[in-house]
């Protein structure tokens, strides 16, 4: 794989043989604030259009940073349409054991594009095996 990205808050790293960005949240998202959450979405976006990405694994499992309902408007309004738009068709989200952290990540598939496809694991080798699919 091949690190596109890394900050102390968020790694991209991206398998050309699958076709799939790996999108991993670090444990100092629990310092993470406002701004930092959006500048590193928007490093994202940028990535996600740079590289043609059609599918994204979310390693959401040390996540510490609660994404607040305003946030996951600005998600919806501001992200989504930039990577649908891009090519982005799939995504896999592996679940925080937070239950808030669940909720706030529901919540903000809701604003998913349609046509853009997501679904929930826990496991990793099932969400790599639906992405690829």
């Amino acid at each position: 794989m091949e690190t596109l990205y890394q900050s102390e808050f968020l790694l991209l790293e991206h398998d050309k043989d699958k076709h799939v960005l790996h999108f991993t949240w670090l444990p100092a998202t629990e310092n993470m604030d406002e701004p930092d959450y959006q500048r590193e979405l928007e490093k994202y976006a940028q990535i996600v259009e740079q590289h043609k990405i059609t599918a994204v694994l979310i390693d959401d499992r040390a996540m510490g940073f609660v994404v607040a309902p305003e946030l996951q408007v600005w998600l919806g309004t501001e992200i989504f349409p930039i990577v649908a738009a891009a090519g982005l068709a799939r995504y896999a989200v592996l679940l925080n054991e937070d239950m808030i952290a669940k909720l706030a990540l529901e919540q903000a598939a809701a604003e998913t594009p349609e046509g853009m496809l997501y679904r929930f694991f826990e496991n990793k080798e099932k969400a790599l095996n639906w992405l690829i699919v």
